[in-house]
């Protein structure tokens, strides 16, 4: 879906990244979580991907998508 250029520009104009981003967090499956991580690698490479996952941003200012990668990380 966002291996080439169209992909990952299809892939950031309908919001894939804030509409998958939540299936990082433990409670999904090592696949789910695999194949969500290469959706945000492959959409941070274009400069509104990048903006997708810094920006999206709770009440507190806090880029949620940023916190769910660290959270995962931690693990």
């Amino acid at each position: 879906m966002s291996i080439n250029h169209n992909g990952k520009e299809e892939c950031i104009e309908h919001k894939v990244i804030l509409r998958s981003y939540s299936f990082i967090e433990e409670d999904h499956s090592y696949n789910d979580q695999l194949n969500t991580s290469l959706i945000l690698m492959s959409c941070s490479i274009n400069l509104d991907g990048k903006k997708q996952i810094v920006n999206h941003e709770d009440e507190n200012e806090i880029a949620l998508i940023i916190q769910a990668m660290i959270k995962r990380l931690e693990c």
